[in-house]
């Protein structure tokens, strides 16, 4: 596989966001005055959004396969107070003639794709050494930074932009009403 280029910083790029500081301030204002809920109200707040495009990717997921769906539904949905997380998980599934249940880690795989022209090598049965040509489970591998990257979580991110928007900007009204409840 390819690696990917280092993202560079351009020095002197960047936003600048007009009353970003003042915006912190009462961010930790607002941490500070809800007390032990402040912070768990933030997080509730990243949690209904992670889990409104967790649920609204099921469909997507289901649509491009069986390996898609396998990974929307290893899914978990994060409860951190800074931002909204997904992580995709790790399924077991059966492992050879006896059965035995053992970690597959897929989710990359499965969002991605795979490059399926590419000789790779593993150890066998009887720990000999056998070529495979690609991975063959997965879809033709996406390239990032295309704007159709991904197949089921990353569309989903790009259509509900809107209404991600929106769960957000509810979310953090019902916080500052219950944090600043004198508008201030």
């Amino acid at each position: 596989m390819a690696k990917s280029p280092k993202p560079m910083r351009i020095k002197g790029a960047g936003v600048e966001v007009q009353g970003m500081k003042q915006f912190r301030k009462d961010i930790k204002k607002m941490q500070a005055g809800g007390g032990p809920d402040g912070r768990d109200l933030l997080k509730d707040a990243n949690r209904k959004v992670a889990q409104h495009v967790k649920d609204r990717s099921e469909n997507r997921a289901s649509a491009a396969g069986k390996m898609q769906h396998l990974a929307w539904a290893s899914m978990k949905v994060g409860n951190a107070q800074n931002k909204a997380t997904l992580t995709g998980g790790a399924i077991s599934q059966p492992v050879g003639r006896k059965k035995k249940s053992g970690p597959v880690l897929f989710f990359s795989g499965a969002e991605f794709g795979a490059y399926s022209n590419m000789s790779r090598f593993t150890t066998g049965r009887g720990g000999k050494s056998v070529s495979y040509l690609g991975w063959g489970q997965f879809k033709e591998w996406k390239k990032p930074g295309s704007g159709n990257t991904g197949y089921f979580l990353f569309p989903t991110m790009r259509a509900e932009t809107d209404e991600i928007k929106e769960i957000w900007g509810r979310e953090f009204d019902s916080i500052s009403s219950k944090v600043f409840p004198d508008g201030r």
